[in-house]
């Protein structure tokens, strides 16, 4: 998830709506109706042409009542404050910047400063409104009352008064409600040159516009039915996904020095009212701890419709990264059974290198005193595993993960032990390092326009990326699909993969281009022993959707009628085609390729607005597959059988959501030609905000549930809910 900068947040609580209110002194008044017992202080009120970077550069027309060495020293001041609160290096805002205040009365009277109706600051490309604007220049109070409105980029806020003392660099919010763009942050509240001020009027829209559904976060546990064995839990874990925009309210946002406070706030990603999932947060803080945001909420609520509300305890808020977590889970073939597990905080290493650390206690295995996840001491890696006797270390497992750069790599190793006895170590070890690099063939700049000037919109784009991938693995699990899981005992590899992504409306495309080199000792294809081979690969992948009919929709996007889904359902008849080509040469002389070919219809009708069998989705996927040539490994074999994919979703009734997947083997030649096979149920309870759905999958004998948080983009603010 990308993470945003508190110090960030801070600075523009601070910094872009006081730096000792000199906004004040750099005025074009537009004071017409000024009330009639302020016409002496008219004398007092005072002009600065220009602010450069707090106290570098002044220029005055007037000053009175104050010294220009006390106004500059003031302002140095709340500049060394905001240096503090700022997440940036300091060469980053030596830009120029200017403050504007536009409003129709300003006067000083006692030593406060005042600005009232339609009393509006203009700073760094943000936007602050009141109806009444005061500085106490002795107490070095900034306090707006009524109808308090701020805005900067994507992010705004409204209260009914806010506050901050300079000095003690505290402050609060009343009434807080607003939005957090987590995808914009650390641009939005960076310091850059003043623009020409925003129209307030369009910044506070009431009515949302422009709503997308961007993709949804998911969270949830898988359960094994291993044949003989009853209900198992493999892992469950919950930790707040990442939403880019999110709505909050408060009844006070505290903001004292480096840390955000409040006793209880609301978070929430539905745009619309009344939303449908809250997250609810007791004794919120947010702080900067070893120059990393820290959102913590120490006891938290998920809330569904208003109506369920479920406790998960102490979280991360916007961030992956667990506080803590306890899971219980079950692995008969290397755990033997249920284990209970322990999740940490991830450890900050050098070089901005990250670890995160999961210990197990293998309960099962300690219980009956002995293990059948092991092969016998000193015999083949291919054997049959048989009951051994446990030693201490045998109670325990661990897994690892690092991540972090190197130079400009993304590193990734993951690493699992399921016996700390260092007698099972070659048998209990797996091991995954990943080194990635991706260049954007197509960058941003480029993607503004097409080859005739134009904008180019949402539904006409086109990305393309060079991907490279060292990886090394010792014991390496392989999916292979519709024919199971093979393993590799020791690999190193060089994969390099061109992507392009294409669309034009309704019609997509997908072309891959991949070279791939590598070296590994793996279980030979029809024999149970090890061989040590190398392998040249070069393939390509292309798939592309298009619409064959399709039904105009009325709506353009999605509003409060859309209570199960989170965007609108673009009905249509489509044909989805793949195909996939690749060529593999083994050190052996050796070789396989192959040719598949992907196709299908995809029919989606109704709009899932009703209550009432108002949405039926039926997927049928053909696979023919032309092979020539055969592997020496078993886990890169390619299976030729020939079969249709059926996959259903049908509504029942309200946000309740039938789905069925399915195989029919198409393959003449094989002892299962024409059956179904590899069935899986699902339902789910769908609504716009979220779903929760379970599961049962026959292929591997599991069920599960699935949490999903949706996630929006959008313009406007919704009323507070």
């Amino acid at each position: 998830m990308k993470k945003f900068r508190l110090r960030n947040l801070l600075l523009t609580v601070t910094s872009l709506i006081f730096a000792d209110f000199t906004s004040f002194y750099k005025n074009e008044i537009e004071a017409q109706n000024l009330r009639k017992n302020s016409s002496k202080e008219l004398n007092k009120i005072y002009q600065v042409s220009k602010l450069n970077n707090f106290g570098e550069e002044y220029k005055f027309s007037s000053l009175k009542n104050t010294t220009e060495a006390d106004f500059i020293k003031s302002l140095n001041t709340i500049n060394n404050q905001i240096s503090n609160l700022l997440a940036y290096e300091k060469q980053d805002i030596k830009e120029d910047f200017e403050v504007d205040i536009i409003s129709d009365i300003q006067y000083q009277k006692n030593e406060k400063l005042y600005a009232e109706g339609n009393a509006e600051v203009y700073f760094s490309n943000a936007t602050l409104r009141g109806d009444l604007i005061t500085y106490d220049k002795i107490e070095k109070i900034l306090t707006v009352e009524g109808n308090v409105f701020f805005k900067k980029g994507n992010h705004i806020i409204e209260g009914s008064k806010f506050e901050f003392n300079s000095i003690s660099a505290k402050g609060s919010f009343i009434d807080a409600y607003g939005i957090l763009d987590i995808k914009s942050f650390n641009e939005d509240f960076n310091l850059k040159a003043f623009d020409m001020p925003q129209n307030i009027n369009s910044l506070s829209e009431t009515n949302i516009k422009d709503i997308e559904f961007i993709d949804s976060t998911s969270v949830g546990f898988t359960n094994q039915f291993d044949s003989g064995k009853k209900f198992n839990i493999s892992d469950l874990e919950f930790t707040v996904p990442e939403i880019k925009r999110w709505r909050f309210k408060t009844k006070k946002l505290l903001i004292e020095n480096s840390i955000l406070k409040s006793e209880d706030i609301f978070f929430t990603s539905d745009p619309i009212n009344k939303p449908q999932f809250i997250l609810q947060s007791k004794n919120f803080t947010g702080e900067i701890i070893n120059d990393k945001t820290k959102i913590i909420s120490r006891s938290t609520w998920i809330i569904f419709d208003n109506k369920i509300k479920i406790p998960i305890g102490r979280r991360r808020i916007f961030d992956d990264d667990p506080i803590s977590k306890w899971g219980i889970g079950t692995d008969y073939e290397e755990k033997d059974g249920f284990y209970i597990s322990r999740g940490f905080q991830n450890i900050d290493l050098p070089n901005k290198y990250q670890l995160k650390l999961q210990p197990f206690y293998l309960i099962q295995r300690s219980i009956q005193g002995n293990t059948t996840s092991f092969r016998a001491q000193d015999s083949s890696i291919l054997s049959n595993k048989e009951k051994r006797n446990i030693v201490f270390g045998d109670n325990f497992g661990l897994d690892s993960n690092l991540k972090g750069k190197f130079y400009s790599w993304d590193l990734d190793l993951k690493t699992s032990l399921n016996s700390l006895d260092p007698d099972k170590f070659s048998e209990s070890f797996r091991s995954k390092l990943n080194l990635m690099k991706t260049i954007d063939l197509n960058p941003l700049s480029e993607k503004k326009d097409d080859s005739f000037g134009s904008e180019v919109s949402e539904s006409n784009k086109f990305d393309n990326y060079l991907d490279f991938k060292f990886s090394n693995s010792y014991r390496e699990k392989i999916s292979r699909g519709f024919s199971g899981e093979e393993e590799i005992y020791f690999g190193n590899g060089l994969l390099i993969s061109n992507r392009k992504y294409w669309q034009n409306n309704e019609n997509t495309k997908n072309l891959n281009f991949i070279y791939g080199f590598g070296e590994y000792k793996a279980k030979k294809r029809d024999v149970n022993e090890l061989t040590t081979l190398s392998r040249n690969f070069l393939g390509a992948t292309f798939s592309n959707r298009f619409p064959v009919w399709t039904k105009k929709s009325i709506d353009k996007e999605i509003n409060y009628q859309y209570k199960y889904s989170p965007n609108v359902i673009k009905q249509g008849l489509y044909w989805k085609n793949e195909i996939r080509t690749g060529v593999f040469k083994y050190s052996n002389d050796s070789s396989q390729s192959a040719l598949t070919f992907n196709t299908g219809p995809e029919l989606i009708l109704g709009s899932f607005k009703k209550n009432f069998l108002d949405y039926s989705k039926i997927t049928l996927t053909n696979s023919y597959i032309f092979k020539d040539g055969q592997s020496p490994f078993a886990f890169d074999d390619i299976d030729k059988t020939k079969r249709l994919r059926i996959n259903l979703e049908q509504q029942l009734i309200g946000p309740v959501l039938l789905t069925y997947d399915t195989y029919l083997n198409l393959d003449s030649d094989n002892k299962d030609y024409g059956k179904f096979s590899k069935h899986k149920y699902g339902l789910d309870i769908k609504r716009r905000a979220y779903s929760v759905g379970a599961f049962y999958d026959t292929s591997n004998n599991s069920a599960g549930i699935n949490f999903k948080i949706f996630n929006f983009d959008y313009k406007g603010l919704s009323p507070k809910f």
